[in-house]
């Protein structure tokens, strides 16, 4: 069984995939209601990569919003069952 931390890792980074497809598809609408066509082929490389970096980093960041407050709520009956889990197998 897993610790409490690598548990919520692993939620975190199942959610920022689950997330980053969404937060890329909207940065990318964003630019183009902003008149930044990524098919300038000049810039294409540049926006593309940088489409991608804001997506990812928002989606890190959301996660570990998620992530966070599963570490903090002291009441939270998952964290919880996972802290006990975590004691019981140290005894």
């Amino acid at each position: 069984m897993p610790s409490a931390k690598s548990t919520l890792l692993l939620w975190k980074i199942i959610i920022f995939i689950a997330l980053f497809p969404f937060m890329y598809h909207m940065i990318w609408d964003a630019a183009f209601t902003l008149n930044l066509s990524p098919v300038d082929p000049l810039n294409t490389g540049l926006r593309f990569c940088t489409f991608l970096g804001l997506a990812a980093w928002w989606s890190w960041m959301a996660a570990g919003i998620f992530n966070w407050t599963f570490e903090t709520q002291g009441d939270n009956e998952l964290a919880e069952a996972i802290m006990a889990s975590d004691k019981i197998k140290a005894q």
